[in-house]
């Protein structure tokens, strides 16, 4: 029996195979070793699921996840796991070698994340052959929700907003500045605080401002990754996305991308299925 993972900044997906035909879910926080040391990482897995699975037998475990690129960091995550899986055997990959899986199979291409985070890599249909780092949510992560949540709650505080979308948006959050500055600088995972403003964006996407820093977030994230492959690849490759961000506006980043002369073919929320069929097929 084998458990696989598809783990971003915010949630990570679980798939328990027994076979094809029996497949169970799972859900528990992002398990971003960035964010979460491996003891943090053991009790989340055995409070949500594992503590339920009346010692269930697991040969094999999958995981793919965000912040997984170094091997001290996916060693803190390989440390968590076995602390409950003490006798399966723990493959721990990037979660771009997840999104190329899912996206490409054995195919090549470009695969690009776009979720709380951002992420780009050229994929030849076995591995990941070039990555452009994605700098995190401080320093970069051009393209994603919590880059769209910086320059937004950026906006607000320094009151640019237009009035109608300022008051729009305290009157459905209330926040406040100590709030907000409180929770980026002081509270837990900062990036997905930013990246939950994601949600009004999309329910004002009509906005002109909305619309402006949308096309603006997608400029940038081809202008700061997409177009370091450029020469390399992407006229001649496939482009494919997955991710929240990529998924919920896609008419903008498709809009973004043609401007560009760029085509994307293939656009999923949720890598995890893909990833499960791909695993199938070597059982």
């Amino acid at each position: 029996m084998i458990l696989i993972a598809d783990s971003g900044s915010t949630k990570t997906d679980w798939r328990m195979i027994v076979d094809e035909n029996k497949i169970y879910k799972f859900q528990t926080v992002g398990l971003n070793p960035f964010f979460i040391d491996s003891l943090e990482i053991a009790k989340n897995i055995n409070e949500t699921f594992a503590s339920k699975l009346n010692n269930i037998k697991i040969d094999k475990i999958y995981f793919y996840g965000a912040g997984c690129a170094s091997s001290y960091n996916r060693n803190i995550v390989k440390q968590g796991i076995s602390k409950v899986f003490k006798n399966a055997d723990i493959f721990v990959y990037t979660d771009l070698l997840c999104a190329a899986r899912s996206l490409f199979g054995n195919e090549k291409g470009i695969v690009a994340i776009l979720g709380t985070g951002s992420n780009t890599a050229c994929f030849d249909g076995e591995k990941i052959t070039e990555n452009i780092s994605s700098l995190g949510y401080i320093l970069g992560d051009e393209g994603s929700g919590a880059y769209l949540g910086k320059i937004f709650i950026s906006d607000f505080l320094n009151n640019e907003l237009p009035c109608q979308l300022g008051k729009k948006f305290f009157k459905e959050y209330g926040l406040t500045k100590d709030n907000i500055l409180e929770a980026i600088y002081f509270k837990p995972f900062p990036n997905r605080f930013l990246s939950s403003f994601t949600k009004f964006l999309f329910n004002n996407k009509n906005d002109k401002y909305v619309l402006n820093l949308l096309e603006y977030n997608f400029n940038q994230f081809f202008d700061k990754t997409i177009r370091q492959l450029a020469d390399k690849m992407y006229d001649k490759q496939t482009i494919r996305c997955v991710g929240s961000i990529a998924f919920y506006f896609e008419d903008v980043l498709k809009f973004v991308a043609l401007k560009r002369n760029i085509i994307i073919d293939k656009i999923i929320k949720n890598p995890i299925d893909n990833l499960v069929n791909y695993h199938l097929k070597r059982l």
